[in-house]
């Protein structure tokens, strides 16, 4: 599934892929010792050859309707071939065949280009988990519903149709992955490779840890020359011999990349119209890319190295559902509920190409070429990807609900805190503000993004600035130049940083300079937890002309505050009346007592024309 030159991938880590298996006659147990290099059973010499067979081969959208597989050439139209087939599982192609689960436990191997029948291969077992093909070589993994056999690896071949070689299994096998001379596949506790040819075990790892973290090990997949395991959004790199076993989160459980089931692939549900895709990098081997497909919604972002939300580079709406996706060279192709094929830019997300429906569709296999190199993989974002995050917070569908989602972290990871206030609006109920169902679980996520960190920024950065405003200037020593990091907190900060500010905005070493951009970044960040340290602030210095002649600082802070004068305080009273004091106090600064007394004023006039508003 990589290229040779190891270039970025998409990688739809759980559609519609199955299971392998292998065989002798020995069962294979549940549990072993480990033993071999899985990493090194996968170098596949042939791995060129085949992406270039796959590049050349015809595109196709091989639609199942509800009694009939219908493959249409996505970019003219036309219907290439049809069969009268049940299709009961998820169809997995090669650059030449197609293989359908049917009826009957049955695998039908299709040629891709003409849609002949070529051999319809009968399974064993109670039901199909999955199937993979890697020419000459198809591979499926079934369930058995006995004491002393609960799953079945068959390998078949694609030229013969024939059964190569098979393995009975203790326990239910998850659905595996192909690469270089081997099949990989997950059951208990370990992921077990079988050799292609004949099904002899190669080697074998342990992933106890993972599992006793909570991990579904319900499938494998071979990427960027490493082996995952997992289910749904989680997953471990294994076969190196120096994995970390401790699952990885992909945007904090938003879609699932991996296919979660009962280990029975029972065909195309509901549940697959919110997916997960994603591009890795060749250099760590870590997503860096990912386009989520929620129903009617794709959201096309880059990740950051932790794997969640960072950046909104394209966002594209249908007024029906789609119930699959693919990304296929620079193309991404959609496959409607209605039959209709959508066809977009990957760099940008605009639309390409159109064409009309017909009979409803259950599920889609997409077919294309494999993406195409990119030397710079910091892609232009579309310009009105903001404006459409921000229309898709607002769509009463409750369908859209897992792309609002994600739409409200990109906004709150964004360095513009004009646009993180959008968020702060939902979760204030300014926005959504119903009491439908799911504008409160929008809502509610939306109050738990502010309370996090905000801000593009990396952990490491973060860190770096908290330290730096940690630093607390001494008399008689160098002090450092803190401006950058009070200025950064703006942008990108985590929520201890506002504690920090208000420390310095406290400490007598701090500049007058400094104390106007304290404050000026505390009022825009507009948290709550600075009110006590401003009103400190303000009671401190009311009364020093020379600080109110030296720096704005004493005025900004007065205005912030005086817009939450109805903050109760610590000792009980409220910002109002802390204000009202400052006012009466003969002591206080002219200047400063003259916008305390304008703004409660003013207050005091909203107030009453609220009230006037309101009577009868």
């Amino acid at each position: 599934m990589t290229s040779a030159a190891g270039a970025l991938r998409w990688l739809c880590l759980g559609a519609w892929v199955a299971v392998a298996g292998g065989g002798c006659a020995r069962v294979l147990p549940a549990q072993g010792a480990e033993h071999g290099n899985l990493l090194a059973h996968a170098q596949d010499e042939g791995a060129t050859a085949e992406l270039d067979a796959e590049a050349a081969a015809l595109p196709l959208v091989v639609m199942v309707e509800r009694t009939r597989v219908v493959a249409v050439d996505p970019i003219h139209g036309r219907t290439r071939w049809q069969l009268p087939l049940v299709v009961t599982g998820h169809p997995v192609a090669s650059a030449h065949h197609v293989v359908l689960p049917i009826r009957g436990n049955q695998l039908a191997v299709v040629e891709r280009a003409s849609g002949h029948v070529v051999h319809t291969l009968g399974l064993a077992g109670e039901a199909l988990t999955g199937v993979v093909i890697h020419e000459p070589w198809i591979v499926a993994t079934v369930l058995h519903d006995r004491p002393d056999v609960r799953g079945e690896v068959l390998a078949f071949s694609t030229e013969t149709g024939e059964p190569a070689w098979r393995r009975r299994s203790a326990a239910p096998l998850g659905i595996p992955d192909v690469a270089g001379a081997v099949v990989a596949v997950p059951t208990a506790d370990q992921v077990i490779a079988l050799r292609l040819r004949n099904g002899r075990e190669a080697a074998r790892v342990d992933v106890a840890a993972a599992r006793r973290q909570g991990l579904a090990l319900e499938r494998v997949r071979h990427a960027q020359g490493m082996w995952l395991v997992g289910g749904g959004t989680r997953w471990v790199t294994v076969g190196g011999g120096q994995e970390d076993l401790a699952p990885r989160e992909l945007l904090a459980g938003h879609a699932d990349a991996f296919r979660i089931g009962d280990r029975i692939d029972d065909g195309h549900t509901d549940d697959e119209r919110l997916r997960l895709w994603l591009r890795w990098s060749n250099v760590d081997a870590t997503p860096r890319d990912a386009m989520v497909l929620a129903r009617r919604t794709v959201v096309a972002m880059r990740l950051d190295p932790q794997g969640q939300p960072l950046r909104a580079r394209w966002l594209h709406t249908e007024d029906g559902e789609v119930v699959a996706a693919e990304v296929t060279g620079e193309r991404v192709v959609l496959a409607r509920e209605d039959g209709g094929i959508v066809v977009l830019s990957d760099s940008d997300g605009r639309e390409l190409r159109r064409i009309g429906g017909g009979e409803p569709i259950r599920g889609a296999l997409v077919l294309g070429a494999t993406e195409v190199t990119r030397r710079n993989p910091r892609l232009p974002d579309d310009p009105r990807v903001l404006a459409q995050l921000e229309r898709l917070l607002l769509d009463a569908d409750p369908r859209l609900l897992p792309a609002q989602r994600i739409a409200a972290e990109l906004l709150w990871r964004h360095d513009d805190i004009a646009v993180r206030r959008r968020v702060h609006a939902l979760a204030h109920g300014e926005l959504r503000g119903d009491d439908a169902e799911a504008s409160v679980a929008l809502r509610r996520h939306a109050q738990d993004i502010v309370e996090a960190r905000w801000g593009s920024a990396s952990p490491a950065e973060l860190r770096a600035g908290l330290a730096t405003l940690q630093t607390r200037p001494r008399f008689g020593q160098p002090r450092a130049d803190v401006t950058p990091a009070i200025r950064q907190a703006l942008a990108s900060a985590r929520p201890e940083v506002v504690a920090e500010l208000a420390a310095l905005l406290l400490h007598p070493g701090t500049t007058t300079a400094e104390l106007v951009d304290i404050v000026d970044v505390i009022s825009q960040l507009d948290d709550p937890g600075a009110i006590e340290a401003v009103l400190t602030f303000v009671q401190r210095y009311h009364a020093d002309a020379v600080i109110a002649a030296e720096s704005e600082a004493m005025q900004r802070a007065l205005t912030w505050l005086l817009h939450h004068h109805d903050v109760r305080t610590a000792d009980g009273g409220s910002v109002g009346s802390v204000l009202q004091a400052i006012a009466d106090d003969p002591l206080s600064v002219p200047v400063l007592r003259t916008v305390v007394v304008r703004g409660l004023a003013d207050l005091r006039a909203v107030e009453r024309d609220d009230a006037t508003a309101q009577a009868p």
